[in-house]
């Protein structure tokens, strides 16, 4: 089982409706891929994560990476799992405005800490992309038991 987890920004001029038919398709391609994951959207950044087959999870990053909506993709995340943290979820879709306070200033801390790993990569910079990032999981941890 492998996790992929990727900052981007999306194009200024993706409107509502566009993204809303994208999470539609992205949706039934995950469910015909096995894969699961959560997708945030805060004004123009969105973090994704994917999970599943290694290949699945290789040919759908590869789909993204290529989509015109969004540029300037970051792994921060992409590793062997034990487990998926949204089984049953083709994708969770959080906009910004329906995010906790906390998962905000996480989300905040992830990609300032992405500026730095991309700039200078430090261990220190890698392990604590590693704990914001799993703050950030963590607090979405009551849709694991749906």
């Amino acid at each position: 089982m492998k996790r992929l987890i990727y900052l981007s920004r999306c194009r200024p001029t993706l409107k509502d409706e566009t993204l809303y038919d994208l999470l539609a398709q992205a949706r039934q391609s995950n469910r015909d891929n096995g894969l699961t994951g959560l997708f945030i959207h805060q004004d123009s950044l969105c973090l994704q994560v994917i999970e599943g087959e290694e290949g699945a999870v290789r040919d759908c990053f590869s789909r993204i990476r290529r989509d015109w909506r969004h540029d300037a993709c970051q792994v921060v995340f992409h590793d062997s799992v034990p487990d998926r943290l949204f089984p049953g979820w083709p994708l969770v879709y959080r906009a910004g405005r329906d995010l906790e306070r906390s998962q905000v200033r996480q989300l905040a801390d992830i990609v300032e800490c992405a500026e730095r790993l991309a700039k200078r990569p430090t261990d220190a910079d890698r392990w604590a992309m590693e704990v914001y990032l799993r703050a950030l999981l963590d607090s979405f941890s009551s849709l694991a038991v749906q």
